[in-house]
C-alpha cells in the first residue's frame, strides 16, 4: 500500500514541469523544442502545438510549461510558452495583444487598436476598404508617386486654399 502511494506521489510530481527552451525545428507539421527542466534534465523534440491562428518561434531561453502523460518524462507536451523579457505589461483588464521581441505589436486597447511597428515597415497584401477618416501625420506615396507635391490652384496641399489639381 505504501509502495502504490509513494508511485501515485511520484508520477504526480513528474506530470508537469517548467523549463527553458534550449532549440527550436519549426520546421515541420508541429513544433519541436528541447527544452532544459533542470541542470541534468534536457528533453529533446518536445511538440509545442500552438492555438488556431497563432504560431511563434519563440526565442532560446523562453520559458516552458509543459505536461507529461502519467508522469512519464519521455512522453511530454509543451503546455504554455512565454519569454518575460518581452513581455507587454501593464495592460488593462480585458486588453489583448500580440508582440514580438523586436517591439512589433498589435494592442486591442480599451479606446481602439494600436499597431506599433517599431520602426519596420507595415505591408499589407490585398485591397483596403476604409470607413472613416485617414489621417496621416507623414508623406502619402501612391503608386511611387508622393502626393507631399501634389497641388491644387498651384498651392501645395494642407493649405486652406483650394482648387483643381494641377
Amino acid at each position: 500500500m505504501i509502495a502504490a502511494i509513494e508511485r501515485l506521489y511520484r508520477c504526480a510530481m513528474l506530470a508537469f514541469g517548467r523549463g527553458r527552451i534550449t532549440f527550436v525545428d519549426d520546421s515541420g507539421i508541429v513544433q519541436k523544442v528541447q527544452v532544459r527542466f533542470g541542470p541534468l534534465e534536457i528533453i529533446d523534440n518536445m511538440p509545442a502545438p500552438h492555438d488556431y491562428g497563432f504560431t511563434c518561434h519563440p526565442p532560446i531561453g523562453s520559458d516552458v510549461f509543459a505536461s507529461f502523460l502519467g508522469g512519464n518524462r519521455s512522453n511530454g507536451l509543451v503546455v504554455s510558452i512565454g519569454t518575460q523579457a518581452y513581455r507587454m505589461k501593464n495592460l488593462a483588464s480585458g486588453e489583448v495583444a500580440i508582440y514580438d521581441a523586436l517591439g512589433q505589436s498589435v494592442h486591442l486597447t480599451q479606446s481602439g487598436i494600436v499597431i506599433s511597428s517599431a520602426g519596420l515597415p507595415i505591408t499589407i497584401n490585398g485591397d483596403i476598404q476604409l470607413n472613416g477618416s485617414l489621417n496621416a501625420t507623414g508623406d502619402i506615396v501612391a503608386d511611387g508617386v508622393s502626393l507631399d507635391h501634389h497641388k491644387h490652384g498651384g498651392v501645395r496641399v494642407g493649405t486652406d486654399e483650394s482648387g483643381a489639381p494641377v
